[in-house]
């Protein structure tokens, strides 16, 4: 009988000790699982705020770029306008010569509109007009192809705490 009441008595201990490790051990692997997800949302909130930074530093790049590209678009216009005015005036001068003057007067201000000064500077506005083309644009891609690599190799690591 003692034999008995003693197994009795070690079988309740190894009862209550299993009862105690089932039920802690649902609550330990829900309490570490609810644990991964908060580290998941944490690290991704990261990587939303990064990529979110990225994405505006891009765009104001953009914006940038296009501010830049427009202005140079309308000094480059200014440019040709001042040229096409300034030639159309010389033409305008030398067609009333033309009309208005004699043969002899003619000839004179034709060695002087072929002078050295006047021929200078209309060489230097063909030059100027020739070389200068509008500001052009050359289209960009981006390549995210590394970063998604890199997004799809991210798991979960175990920590060892004991270190």
């Amino acid at each position: 009988q003692l034999t008995f009441f003693s197994s009795l008595k070690k079988m309740r201990m190894i009862n209550e000790k299993l009862m105690n490790e089932i039920s802690s051990q649902p609550n330990d692997t829900d309490m570490m699982l609810n644990n991964d997800a908060e580290i998941i949302a944490l690290e991704f909130g990261e990587i939303f705020k990064t990529l979110e930074m990225k994405k505006r530093q891009l765009l104001e790049d953009v914006e940038n770029q296009r501010s830049k590209k427009e202005k140079e678009f309308q000094i480059w216009k200014k440019m040709k306008e001042t040229h096409k005015k300034t030639i159309e005036n010389f033409l305008k001068d030398c067609e009333k010569l033309v009309h208005e003057c004699d043969p002899q007067r003619f000839l004179e201000f034709g060695f002087f509109f072929s002078s050295s000064r006047m021929k200078t500077q209309l060489d230097l506005m063909n030059i100027a007009s020739s070389y200068e083309k509008p500001p052009e644009y050359t289209q960009k891609k981006m390549d995210i192809k590394p970063v998604v690599n890199e997004i799809l190799a991210l798991k979960l690591m175990p920590v060892n705490v004991g270190v």
